[in-house]
Parts: C-alpha cells; sequence; structure tokens
C-alpha cells in the first residue's frame, strides 16, 4: 500500500485502474493498492436473495424509465429521481408479500 503525498496528478483520485490498481481516501489521504480479490468469499444464502432482489427492482425501474408516458407520470417520493423511486416501490411491495422473507424463495 503507498501512500500519496501533495501529488498533483492524483491528489483526490478515486477507483480503479483495470484489475490492478486502486486509489481510494481514507482519513483525508489518497491510498494506492492492489485490487481486491474476491474470488474466494462465499455469499449466504440471504445476501444472494437480496442481490436477486435488487437486480428485479432495477429492472423493473429501468423498463419504467424506457417508457415516456410511464416515467412522466410515475410517483415520485420527494426529491428522488422515478429510477430511485421506482426501485424503493418495487422492494416495498416485495416487503409486503414475502412478511418473514423479503427476498423469495
Amino acid at each position: 500500500m503507498a501512500q500519496l503525498n501533495d501529488n498533483i496528478v492524483m491528489k483526490n483520485m478515486s477507483g480503479a485502474i483495470g484489475k490492478q490498481l486502486v486509489f481510494r481516501r481514507v482519513n483525508g489521504k489518497t491510498i494506492a493498492c492492489k485490487y481486491p480479490n474476491r474470488s474466494h468469499v462465499v455469499y449466504t444464502e440471504e445476501q444472494i436473495g437480496y442481490r436477486t432482489l435488487f437486480a428485479k427492482a432495477s429492472a423493473y425501474a429501468s423498463s419504467i424509465l424506457k417508457d415516456p408516458a410511464k416515467k412522466a407520470s410515475y410517483k415520485r417520493h420527494g426529491e428522488t429521481s422515478v429510477y430511485h423511486s421506482a426501485i424503493k416501490d418495487y422492494m416495498d411491495a416485495e416487503k409486503q408479500k414475502k412478511i418473514g422473507n423479503p427476498y423469495g424463495s
């Protein structure tokens, strides 16, 4: 892990370069480190379920955005975008359907 000090090119930079190097901001300093290897991570059934639920919610929200009539008439929640409001609505509806097991299965 390398620490970058007063480097005008890399100051406040964050993100990955390919799958080799990652720049992060930690405690106000820019850190360069190796890209994380997450291939060994084993996800729980619950995590997989929520990931699936979110993918479905995202697909639903995208379908709302693709139809101009639906997008124009969609009820937004406060200042949030139509996309985020649609995700919230989908996830809330699924939660109501599956009390105790909100991600299905």
